[in-house]
């Protein structure tokens, strides 16, 4: 990987952020605890471990045994060992697939309820200006009760933002395996966005999942062999037809599954774009967020704007943050579906691998 250089902007915002954000008394977890708590947490992956030592007590048993039992047994016990090797990395798969989109929902969580307390702010501090418009006799009564209703439907909104934030909290912890009552956070970088794969290479994992294909593949070289052998024995021609047929519509059957999986390859590669075009625009805003704090951080040395205007555009920043992991996380998501390899990497952090 190349190295991810971060600008001098993004780490002085770090640093501005830290020295104006507040101390959060909660349980905080980076990307690779959450994978981990949720492996070790996870009774899916336990069940596959115990099926995977069955299985080996099994192969091992057979083999000591070959020279008693049909060689088709052991053949099976192997089998079924591989299939158990494989049961296993597709759980741990499917768990860290599923840890990624519980931080997805926290992070959605988290931003909503930003959200609705910047426009809960706003529509308090418009209703102090309606009422004081209200008593000079500027606007009407019917104008006031208009931004009444606005701050309560914003006071509501927050509430419910805010309900379905512990929401996620409580599901996060119990994807993590601690109390429910833990104020848990995630504690996550800026990460660079995944490369993002060729069309062929999107093609090739389809064809590899595709068991139907593969049984396509495995019939037409069994009725191949059976055809073959039936011109062999010169057996009727009916029957040589009727095998001949049956082996066509086998074939028709392949290509019609194998141009299914082409044009499935071309909408996943289509919507994979879409969704990287989207977290490259998602990033851009982290940039233009990041420039208008540090104009805001000037202005309010110079006395322009005041704390609360500043801590308004320090918290639009975070918000872009959480935007962004939130659609790198999504699309890692995707990628993952695909059997496709993921790498998240730190922004500013170099990978020598």
């Amino acid at each position: 990987m190349k190295k991810k250089n971060a600008t001098p902007l993004f780490w002085g915002t770090l640093i501005i952020i830290l020295l104006w954000g507040t101390t959060v008394n909660a349980a905080s977890l980076n990307l690779k605890e959450l994978e981990n708590l949720a492996l070790k947490n996870s009774p899916e992956l336990k069940k596959a471990q115990i099926e995977l030592e069955e299985k080996e007590i099994d192969y091992t048993r057979a083999k000591h045994q070959a020279s008693q039992i049909p060689k088709k047994t052991v053949q099976e016990k192997e089998q079924a060992l591989e299939e158990a090797v494989n049961n296993l990395q597709l759980t741990k798969k499917q768990i860290i697939a599923k840890s990624y989109n519980q931080a997805i929902s926290f992070l959605d969580a988290k931003a909503t309820l930003l959200e609705r307390e910047l426009n809960l702010k706003k529509e308090t501090q418009a209703l102090t200006l309606s009422e004081f418009r209200f008593d000079k006799g500027l606007i009407s009564q019917n104008e006031l009760n208009s931004q009444k209703n606005k701050l309560k439907l914003a006071t509501e909104n927050k509430a419910q933002a805010k309900y379905n934030y512990q929401l996620e909290i409580m599901k996060l912890n119990h994807l993590v395996g601690v109390s429910l009552e833990e104020e848990t956070d995630l504690d996550l970088p800026l990460f660079s966005i995944p490369v993002l794969p060729q069309k062929d290479d999107i093609y090739q994992c389809l064809i590899k999942k595709d068991t139907s294909l593969n049984l396509l593949q495995k019939q037409i070289a069994e009725h191949s062999l059976t055809l073959e052998l039936a011109q062999m024995q010169n057996e009727a021609a009916l029957v040589i037809k009727e095998k001949e047929l049956a082996l066509e519509k086998l074939k028709l059957d392949l290509s019609s599954r194998e141009n299914e999986l082409i044009f499935l390859a071309q909408t996943e590669y289509l919507s994979l774009w879409d969704q990287y075009r989207r977290t490259q625009n998602s990033q851009q805003e982290i940039y233009d967020a990041q420039e208008r704090l540090n104009e805001a951080l000037s202005q309010l040395s110079l006395g322009l704007i005041s704390e609360s205007e500043f801590k308004d555009v320090q918290t639009s920043l975070e918000l872009c943050n959480l935007k962004h992991q939130k659609d790198v996380l999504s699309l890692s998501v995707t990628l993952m579906n695909l059997d496709l390899p993921v790498e998240l990497v730190e922004v500013g952090v170099e990978n020598n691998e």
